[in-house]
């Protein structure tokens, strides 16, 4: 995770990461995320945004497992994010195929779940990626998480 105090271009830097890296590469601004249900949506908003035409075969041969999640996140209850997280993982994890989530604002979205939704939301937000992370070593899915310093992360997760 890459922390730093306001104005230093964090953002700069990851966008121009996206724009050179040999991997699929999808940006997220997370600052006005308040759920990791949002975050969860916003990550397949953002991957059927990819229109990189072997991106979109790989999804079609394999049946299009985002146009399923994508109807489902939609009405996602705040309690099933969780669930959805998961599949969305796990299919990405089939497919093989390199993607970066670009996380911008992860501090800020970490503490807007805890201020509207509690500590242990915010706990359970950080436990998902961190499992994802210690799980998923052999994954095609990476995540480069950026922000603004003044979460202690020690007291989550």
């Amino acid at each position: 995770m890459s922390c730093s105090s306001r104005r230093t271009g964090k953002t700069s830097v990851v966008l121009h990461l996206k724009e050179i890296a040999q991997a699929r590469c999808v940006f997220i601004n997370l600052e006005k995320c308040n759920h990791p249900r949002l975050w969860i949506k916003a990550m397949v908003k953002a991957l059927r945004g990819i229109q990189d035409n072997t991106w979109l075969k790989t999804l079609k041969t394999a049946g299009d497992f985002l146009e399923r999640l994508d109807s489902e996140v939609v009405n996602l209850k705040e309690a099933d994010w969780n669930d959805a997280a998961d599949r969305l993982m796990d299919g990405l994890g089939h497919l093989r195929e390199p993607v970066w989530f670009l996380l911008d604002e992860f501090p800020t979205m970490v503490d807007l779940i805890a201020r509207k939704h509690g500590a242990d939301e915010a706990d359970a937000a950080v436990r998902w990626l961190r499992g994802c992370l210690q799980e998923n070593t052999d994954s095609p899915v990476r995540f480069l998480l950026t922000g603004s310093i003044g979460l202690d992360v020690d007291s989550l997760g």
